[in-house]
């Protein structure tokens, strides 16, 4: 017969194997948990949106037009800057014939300074046979000063050649300095003629930029290159107001 001693024992005993199991799901929970936070660890980090620069003024509005200078508007503003500013008054003054003969064949190839231009400015230019391909007679002018188009013939006229930079300007410009060839040089330099139509050749006459630009304003910035490039290549000189026109031109291409 057992003592109550032993009888008191026995269900702890009988028990005892029910402890592990206690035991087992702490383990799980802590795995779980271990887990979860390796799988956090390893996920790719997503910057917060509000750690993102925000466009500053330069990157997201567009520059205004003109405000900031081309190579070729900075290129035209330098040369401008360039040129030598005058007052001077020729001694005597312009007659036309200080200039040579009109058109005449400077260049030796045959033909005439006008018929030159013509044949350059015209589309489908026709010549009249046995001129070696000298005398225009017909063709189309789409002429850069108007923006208009005109289908010309010799016989029905309506076409003068412009001086970019009329002689008269060039004169005062430093022209009555020149020996008379190299005016004539001048007024048969192909660069600084222009195929037009005459009543606007007749509506400029000796006019300077600071009084007379092209009707169509879209060639206003090739007529200003010209005039500057004219004025550079044979050292002209300008007067004030003309280089601030030339300026105020250039600076709005």
């Amino acid at each position: 017969m057992s003592s109550p001693q032993a009888a008191l024992v026995r269900p702890e005993g009988h028990l005892a194997w029910l402890r592990p199991l206690r035991v087992v799901p702490l383990v799980l929970v802590a795995m779980i948990v271990v887990a979860v936070l390796g799988l956090v660890a390893c996920a790719p980090s997503v910057p917060a949106t509000a750690a993102r620069p925000a466009p500053t003024a330069t990157s997201s509005a567009p520059p205004r037009p003109g405000s900031t200078p081309t190579a070729a508007q900075g290129a035209l503003v330098a040369m401008i800057d360039a040129l030598p500013v005058s007052s001077s008054t020729p001694p005597a003054k312009y007659v036309r014939a200080d200039f040579g003969a009109a058109w005449a064949d400077t260049d030796r190839n045959g033909c005439d300074t006008r018929n030159d231009v013509l044949a350059r400015d015209l589309l489908d230019a026709q010549t009249k046979p046995d001129t070696r391909g000298c005398v225009v007679t017909s063709g189309v002018l789409h002429d850069p000063y108007t923006g208009t188009t005109l289908t010309w013939t010799k016989a029905g006229g309506g076409i003068d050649i412009d001086h970019v930079v009329p002689l008269e300007q060039a004169w005062a410009a430093g022209a009555w300095t020149w020996t008379t060839e190299r005016r004539e040089q001048f007024a048969n330099d192909l660069p600084e003629l222009q195929a037009t139509v005459s009543s606007t050749n007749r509506a400029k006459g000796d006019s300077p930029i600071q009084t007379w630009t092209p009707p169509d304003p879209t060639y206003l910035c090739t007529y200003t290159t010209r005039w500057v490039q004219t004025k550079t290549t044979w050292q002209l000189t300008v007067t004030q107001d003309e280089k601030t026109r030339l300026l105020h031109l250039a600076t709005n291409c």
